[in-house]
Protein backbone atom coordinates (compact mmCIF):
# COMPACT_ATOMS: atom_id res chain seq x y z
CA UNK A 1 0.00 0.00 0.00
CA UNK A 2 1.31 3.52 -0.69
CA UNK A 3 2.49 5.55 2.32
CA UNK A 4 -0.40 7.21 4.12
CA UNK A 5 -1.67 8.43 7.47
CA UNK A 6 -5.02 7.68 9.12
CA UNK A 7 -6.46 9.19 12.28
CA UNK A 8 -8.46 7.24 14.85
CA UNK A 9 -9.76 8.05 18.30
CA UNK A 10 -6.67 9.00 20.34
CA UNK A 11 -4.43 7.16 17.87
CA UNK A 12 -2.53 7.71 14.63
CA UNK A 13 -1.75 5.02 12.08
CA UNK A 14 1.02 5.60 9.53
CA UNK A 15 2.37 3.57 6.63
CA UNK A 16 5.91 4.45 5.60
CA UNK A 17 8.06 3.11 2.75
CA UNK A 18 11.07 2.00 4.77
CA UNK A 19 14.42 0.66 3.64
CA UNK A 20 15.44 -2.91 4.27
CA UNK A 21 18.73 -2.72 2.40
CA UNK A 22 20.60 -0.04 0.46
CA UNK A 23 22.02 -1.60 -2.72
CA UNK A 24 23.63 1.58 -4.08
CA UNK A 25 23.30 3.62 -7.27
CA UNK A 26 19.81 4.81 -6.28
CA UNK A 27 18.62 1.23 -5.75
CA UNK A 28 16.95 0.24 -2.49
CA UNK A 29 15.26 -2.86 -1.21
CA UNK A 30 12.11 -1.28 0.17
CA UNK A 31 9.76 -2.53 2.80
CA UNK A 32 6.42 -1.42 4.23
CA UNK A 33 6.79 -0.06 7.73
CA UNK A 34 3.56 0.33 9.70
CA UNK A 35 3.51 2.52 12.82
CA UNK A 36 0.67 2.72 15.32
CA UNK A 37 1.11 5.76 17.59
CA UNK A 38 -0.81 6.37 20.80
CA UNK A 39 -0.42 8.62 23.82
CA UNK A 40 2.31 6.53 25.45
CA UNK A 41 3.15 3.76 23.01
CA UNK A 42 4.52 3.12 19.53
CA UNK A 43 3.95 -0.17 17.72
CA UNK A 44 5.87 -0.89 14.51
CA UNK A 45 5.22 -3.74 12.12
CA UNK A 46 7.66 -4.64 9.34
CA UNK A 47 8.85 -7.79 7.58
CA UNK A 48 12.58 -8.01 8.04
CA UNK A 49 15.08 -5.50 9.47
CA UNK A 50 14.46 -1.80 8.98
CA UNK A 51 17.50 0.38 8.29
CA UNK A 52 15.75 3.39 9.76
CA UNK A 53 15.17 1.63 13.09
CA UNK A 54 18.61 0.00 13.11
CA UNK A 55 20.34 3.35 12.54
CA UNK A 56 18.24 4.99 15.26
CA UNK A 57 19.18 2.27 17.76
CA UNK A 58 22.84 3.22 17.28
CA UNK A 59 22.09 6.79 18.40
CA UNK A 60 21.00 8.22 21.77
CA UNK A 61 17.28 7.89 21.14
CA UNK A 62 16.11 7.50 24.76
CA UNK A 63 15.03 11.15 24.96
CA UNK A 64 12.31 10.39 22.41
CA UNK A 65 10.80 7.46 24.33
CA UNK A 66 8.44 9.73 26.30
CA UNK A 67 6.93 11.04 23.04
CA UNK A 68 5.95 8.18 20.70
CA UNK A 69 5.13 10.48 17.79
CA UNK A 70 8.58 12.07 18.08
CA UNK A 71 10.14 8.61 18.07
CA UNK A 72 8.18 7.67 14.95
CA UNK A 73 9.35 10.90 13.32
CA UNK A 74 12.96 10.08 14.16
CA UNK A 75 12.56 6.64 12.57
CA UNK A 76 11.33 8.21 9.34
CA UNK A 77 14.01 10.88 9.52
CA UNK A 78 16.70 8.23 9.99
CA UNK A 79 15.55 6.36 6.89
CA UNK A 80 15.35 9.58 4.89
CA UNK A 81 19.03 10.20 5.65
CA UNK A 82 19.90 7.08 3.62
CA UNK A 83 17.87 8.42 0.72
CA UNK A 84 19.57 11.81 0.97
CA UNK A 85 23.08 10.34 1.06
CA UNK A 86 22.42 8.35 -2.09
CA UNK A 87 21.03 11.39 -3.90
CA UNK A 88 23.98 13.57 -2.93
CA UNK A 89 26.42 10.92 -4.14
CA UNK A 90 24.49 10.68 -7.38
CA UNK A 91 24.94 14.44 -7.94
CA UNK A 92 28.71 13.99 -8.51
CA UNK A 93 28.07 10.95 -10.66
CA UNK A 94 25.56 12.92 -12.72
CA UNK A 95 28.20 15.60 -13.41
CA UNK A 96 30.60 12.93 -14.65
CA UNK A 97 27.91 11.44 -16.89
CA UNK A 98 27.22 14.86 -18.34
CA UNK A 99 30.91 15.36 -19.20
CA UNK A 100 31.20 11.88 -20.72
CA UNK A 101 28.06 12.40 -22.76
CA UNK A 102 29.32 15.69 -24.18
CA UNK A 103 32.81 14.36 -24.99
CA UNK A 104 32.26 10.79 -26.21
CA UNK A 105 28.63 9.84 -25.74
CA UNK A 106 27.38 6.50 -27.03
CA UNK A 107 24.30 4.32 -26.82
CA UNK A 108 25.63 2.45 -23.78
CA UNK A 109 26.00 5.70 -21.83
CA UNK A 110 22.54 6.74 -22.99
CA UNK A 111 21.14 3.46 -21.65
CA UNK A 112 22.81 4.10 -18.28
CA UNK A 113 21.25 7.56 -18.00
CA UNK A 114 17.86 6.16 -18.99
CA UNK A 115 18.08 3.54 -16.23
CA UNK A 116 18.99 6.23 -13.70
CA UNK A 117 16.04 8.27 -14.92
CA UNK A 118 13.71 5.34 -14.24
CA UNK A 119 15.17 4.79 -10.75
CA UNK A 120 14.80 8.48 -9.89
CA UNK A 121 11.19 8.44 -11.07
CA UNK A 122 10.42 5.57 -8.68
CA UNK A 123 12.06 7.44 -5.79
CA UNK A 124 10.27 10.64 -6.68
CA UNK A 125 6.94 8.82 -6.48
CA UNK A 126 7.85 7.53 -3.00
CA UNK A 127 9.00 10.99 -1.86
CA UNK A 128 5.74 12.46 -3.10
CA UNK A 129 3.80 10.11 -0.81
CA UNK A 130 6.13 10.87 2.10
CA UNK A 131 5.78 14.61 1.53
CA UNK A 132 1.99 14.29 1.68
CA UNK A 133 2.35 12.27 4.88
CA UNK A 134 4.56 14.91 6.53
CA UNK A 135 2.13 17.69 5.56
CA UNK A 136 -0.64 15.88 7.41
CA UNK A 137 1.62 15.42 10.42
CA UNK A 138 2.33 19.16 10.49
CA UNK A 139 -1.39 19.88 10.84
CA UNK A 140 -1.96 17.07 13.31
CA UNK A 141 -2.25 19.42 16.30
CA UNK A 142 -5.42 20.84 14.76
CA UNK A 143 -7.15 17.47 15.02
CA UNK A 144 -9.29 17.22 18.14
CA UNK A 145 -9.29 13.41 18.14
CA UNK A 146 -5.56 13.13 18.83
CA UNK A 147 -5.12 16.04 21.23
CA UNK A 148 -3.72 13.75 23.93
CA UNK A 149 -0.70 12.82 21.81
CA UNK A 150 2.32 15.02 22.46
CA UNK A 151 3.29 16.75 19.21
CA UNK A 152 6.81 18.09 18.74
CA UNK A 153 6.14 20.68 16.06
CA UNK A 154 9.82 21.61 15.36
CA UNK A 155 10.69 17.95 14.82
CA UNK A 156 7.75 17.45 12.47
CA UNK A 157 8.77 20.61 10.63
CA UNK A 158 12.30 19.24 10.27
CA UNK A 159 10.92 15.96 8.92
CA UNK A 160 8.72 17.83 6.46
CA UNK A 161 11.68 19.91 5.24
CA UNK A 162 13.72 16.74 4.77
CA UNK A 163 11.00 15.14 2.62
CA UNK A 164 10.61 18.43 0.74
CA UNK A 165 14.31 18.42 -0.06
CA UNK A 166 14.27 14.80 -1.17
CA UNK A 167 11.30 15.44 -3.44
CA UNK A 168 12.86 18.57 -4.97
CA UNK A 169 16.25 16.88 -5.50
CA UNK A 170 14.71 13.84 -7.16
CA UNK A 171 12.57 16.07 -9.39
CA UNK A 172 15.61 18.13 -10.36
CA UNK A 173 17.76 15.06 -11.11
CA UNK A 174 14.94 13.55 -13.16
CA UNK A 175 14.72 16.70 -15.26
CA UNK A 176 18.52 16.80 -15.68
CA UNK A 177 18.58 13.19 -16.85
CA UNK A 178 15.76 13.97 -19.25
CA UNK A 179 17.68 16.98 -20.57
CA UNK A 180 20.81 14.84 -21.04
CA UNK A 181 18.87 12.24 -23.01
CA UNK A 182 17.19 14.92 -25.15
CA UNK A 183 20.52 16.67 -25.68
CA UNK A 184 22.24 13.46 -26.77
CA UNK A 185 19.41 12.66 -29.19
CA UNK A 186 19.56 16.20 -30.58
CA UNK A 187 23.34 15.98 -31.09
CA UNK A 188 23.00 12.57 -32.74
CA UNK A 189 20.24 13.88 -35.00
CA UNK A 190 22.37 16.92 -35.91
CA UNK A 191 25.35 14.71 -36.79
CA UNK A 192 23.11 12.47 -38.88
CA UNK A 193 21.69 15.50 -40.70
CA UNK A 194 25.20 16.75 -41.49
CA UNK A 195 26.17 13.33 -42.82
CA UNK A 196 23.05 13.09 -44.95
CA UNK A 197 23.64 16.61 -46.28
CA UNK A 198 27.19 15.73 -47.37
CA UNK A 199 25.98 12.53 -49.03
CA UNK A 200 23.18 14.44 -50.77
CA UNK A 201 25.63 17.04 -52.11
CA UNK A 202 27.97 14.33 -53.37
CA UNK A 203 25.03 12.66 -55.09
CA UNK A 204 23.99 16.01 -56.63
CA UNK A 205 27.50 16.49 -58.03
CA UNK A 206 27.72 13.04 -59.58
CA UNK A 207 24.20 12.99 -61.09
CA UNK A 208 25.07 15.22 -64.13
CA UNK A 209 28.44 13.49 -64.51
CA UNK A 210 26.75 10.08 -64.55
CA UNK A 211 24.24 11.46 -67.06
CA UNK A 212 26.99 12.52 -69.49
CA UNK A 213 28.87 9.26 -68.97
CA UNK A 214 25.68 7.33 -69.69
CA UNK A 215 24.99 9.21 -72.90
CA UNK A 216 28.46 8.76 -74.36
CA UNK A 217 28.59 5.20 -73.16
CA UNK A 218 25.80 4.20 -75.55
CA UNK A 219 26.70 1.80 -78.37
CA UNK A 220 25.39 3.90 -81.23
CA UNK A 221 27.52 4.29 -84.34
CA UNK A 222 26.27 7.80 -85.13
CA UNK A 223 27.33 10.09 -82.31
CA UNK A 224 28.52 13.52 -83.47
CA UNK A 225 31.43 13.76 -81.03
CA UNK A 226 32.41 10.11 -81.27
CA UNK A 227 35.09 10.59 -83.93
CA UNK A 228 36.25 14.02 -82.78
CA UNK A 229 40.02 13.85 -82.15
CA UNK A 230 39.70 15.73 -78.83
CA UNK A 231 36.24 14.44 -77.86
CA UNK A 232 37.52 12.52 -74.82
CA UNK A 233 39.29 15.53 -73.38
CA UNK A 234 36.38 17.86 -74.17
CA UNK A 235 33.99 15.54 -72.29
CA UNK A 236 36.32 15.26 -69.29
CA UNK A 237 36.76 19.04 -69.26
CA UNK A 238 33.02 19.57 -69.40
CA UNK A 239 32.44 17.12 -66.55
CA UNK A 240 35.18 18.78 -64.49
CA UNK A 241 33.68 22.22 -65.15
CA UNK A 242 30.23 21.04 -64.05
CA UNK A 243 31.63 19.47 -60.85
CA UNK A 244 33.66 22.56 -59.95
CA UNK A 245 30.70 24.84 -60.68
CA UNK A 246 28.39 22.80 -58.46
CA UNK A 247 30.94 22.76 -55.64
CA UNK A 248 31.34 26.54 -55.95
CA UNK A 249 27.57 27.04 -55.82
CA UNK A 250 27.26 24.81 -52.73
CA UNK A 251 30.08 26.73 -51.05
CA UNK A 252 28.40 30.03 -51.87
CA UNK A 253 25.12 28.74 -50.43
CA UNK A 254 27.03 27.43 -47.37
CA UNK A 255 25.68 23.95 -47.90
CA UNK A 256 29.12 22.38 -47.92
Amino acid sequence: HPPKIELFDQQVFMLYRGIQRCIGDLKFEHMQLAMFVGKNYLITLHDGPSQGIENLLQQPFHKYLQHPLSLASRIMHSASTLYLNQLLEFEDQLSELEEQLSSHGDDQLLGTITRYKTDILRLNRIFSYHLSLSKKLLHLEQEQSVNEIVIDQPMLQDLHERFERLHSLSSMYYEICGDLVDGYLSISSHKLNNTMRVLTLITAIFVPLSFLAGIYGMNFEVIPELHHPNGYFILLGTMLLIAVSLIAIFKWKRWF
